[in-house]
């Protein structure tokens, strides 16, 4: 977790089973949720800066979230 200027960035693995799997972030509206934005993913090693809307969540996906503390 990093804090900048009233920012916060957190890192959330998706895990095994769980219900976001398979869903777009479109789909999700993570950041009219709850709140934050979904800035990076990191999957198979291979980091996605600015994931598109419709990418699918996979398991074991990492997301790099941005919102305030």
């Amino acid at each position: 977790v990093s804090v900048v200027r009233g920012m916060e960035i957190a890192w959330q693995r998706v895990e095994v089973g769980s219900p976001v799997i398979g869903q777009t972030l479109a789909e999700l509206n993570i950041r009219s949720r709850v709140g934050v934005s979904v800035i990076a993913l990191i999957r198979d090693q291979a980091v996605i800066a600015n994931p598109r809307s419709d990418t699918q969540f996979q398991p074991d996906d990492l997301l790099g979230l941005l919102g305030a503390p």
